[in-house]
């Protein structure tokens, strides 16, 4: 996982509310941690909130996309 995002990009990516991207991100993040992630309180991979938003996630290296 890549960058990581706060409260703000979340709310400006998915036009919510500062207060409701803070949930979305503390659902992730238990999310994260139920996986054996290490996780930043307030932050989010901006690779993990593409996947499960928007259903894709970027792929790094020119890869084949397998």
């Amino acid at each position: 996982m890549g960058k990581m995002i706060g409260a703000k990009d979340v709310s400006n990516m998915l036009g919510v509310s500062e207060s409701k991207a803070y949930r979305f991100i503390r659902d992730m993040n238990a999310e994260l941690q139920q996986s054996g992630f290490m996780t930043v309180r307030g932050k989010v991979p901006l690779s993990y909130l593409e996947k499960r938003f928007f259903g894709f996630q970027e792929q790094g290296g020119g890869g084949n996309g397998i």
